[in-house]
């Protein structure tokens, strides 16, 4: 009897700590020399739990050592919340964290949300992030208001991390809002999202609040998009990023050789929906501000009870004049009038010579008549002398 109780007590404390969600600090010590080592996640709550704790103008090093199973986070009572700016406690100033992910998995995360209005892996702050894979995500977070690898997010840059998942309760797939500091920049590179999101804005980011230079390369979308009855109404919903607010004069936006392939379905849309970027608004109407568009293009199809306001590639700009070079979308499933980008029909799209002043031999590949162009950085990444044997041969097919 007394065993059997000692057991039950047992069995409850462990219960209580994982309800908790210990945290468990990494081998290191933070430093560029000697980056913080994660291999679980309570790792990730050791260093949710530092927040506080870091002085202003600090960089914080860590890399990811091994494949990390996330499942555990499915009952989590409280998810992490990563934040780097100290919004609360001893309010120390804005720190950086630079996390590696080394090309290792994070599988079977569920995002949950408890705090703060920005829910996500990296929740707040200023970051510097990649080789990360979040492989398997799901979200339990209300009304889709949350990103899945950051929530909000100030300076720094993404590269090369990539999401996959099924069916994602979140407001956009990479990131749900951006942003950049006046005279500061963010640039997103080589990153893609391949899931199906439920609430979303966006298929990888819903916002940006641009005082600064913004610059998104070689990114993409692929997957399913729908808003509910409930968020019908003002909406503005797009395959790759719903909206740019340039908030200050000279403010600059470059996205180039990126794509979406979203099916979105919307219901009592007022605004408009658009395969590729919603609205682009200029906060200070008349001054100048720079933005450019190169070599993207749409795909997928729209779904709207109120069709009028949408686009295939682009729904509304106020204030400015975009520069948008050749970009084009598949006419043949999105059939939005649109000014801004040429349509092509889904048998052009798959045609190399469709694609004008577009990089077939670095950036992008295409399987002639086969498929509509992708991205070489979504290529998988091999490792060690394998890669170097093997990733020649992934580069020059399709081209004998």
């Amino acid at each position: 009897m007394k065993a059997t109780t000692i057991l039950i007590y047992a069995l409850g404390l462990a219960c209580s700590v994982f309800a908790k969600n210990a945290d468990v600090k990494p081998e290191g010590e933070g430093t560029q020399e000697s980056p913080y080592q994660f291999v679980q996640m309570e790792n990730f709550v050791w260093l949710a739990h530092q927040r506080d704790k870091i002085d202003a103008g600090t960089t914080v090093y860590c890399i990811q050592t091994v494949d990390i199973d996330a499942a555990e986070t499915d009952e989590w009572q409280n998810f992490p919340e990563i934040e780097t700016n100290n919004i609360n406690g001893e309010n120390k100033g804005a720190w950086t964290l630079n996390y590696d992910g080394q090309g290792f998995n994070i599988e079977n995360l569920c995002i949950g949300q408890t705090a703060g209005y920005y829910s996500a892996l990296f929740a707040l702050g200023s970051f510097q992030l990649k080789n990360i894979n979040i492989t398997g995500v799901k979200s339990k977070a209300p009304y889709g208001s949350t990103g899945i690898l950051v929530g909000g997010m100030g300076a720094g840059y993404i590269d090369n991390c990539h999401i996959k998942g099924t069916c994602v309760r979140a407001t956009a797939g990479l990131i749900q809002e951006v942003t950049v500091p006046q005279g500061d920049r963010v640039e997103i590179s080589n990153c893609s999202v391949e899931t199906d999101l439920t609430n979303a804005w966006a298929g990888v980011i819903e916002l940006v609040r641009n005082y600064g230079t913004l610059v998104i390369r070689n990114t993409s979308y692929k997957g399913k998009i729908t808003i509910g009855d409930e968020f019908g109404g003002d909406v503005i919903s797009a395959g790759f990023v719903k909206a740019l607010q340039l908030e200050e004069k000279h403010a600059k936006v470059i996205i180039e050789d990126c794509y979406s392939a979203a099916e979105i379905q919307c219901a009592n849309s007022l605004l408009g929906i658009s395969g590729f970027l919603g609205m682009i608004n200029n906060a200070n109407y008349g001054e100048v501000v720079d933005i450019e568009i190169s070599r993207c293009y749409a795909t997928g199809s729209i779904s709207n009870t109120r069709p009028w306001g949408s686009a295939s590639f682009l729904t509304v700009v106020y204030g400015c004049t975009p520069v948008i070079k050749d970009c084009y979308y598949n006419s043949t499933t999105l059939k939005k009038a649109d000014k801004y980008a040429l349509p092509k029909t889904e048998e052009e799209m798959k045609q190399l010579a469709t694609f004008e002043n577009w990089d077939f031999e670095n950036v992008w590949d295409i399987d002639e008549g086969e498929s509509m162009p992708y991205l070489i950085s979504e290529l998988p990444e091999p490792c060690g002398l394998f890669a170097l044997l093997l990733l020649p041969l992934l580069l020059r097919r399709n081209r004998n």
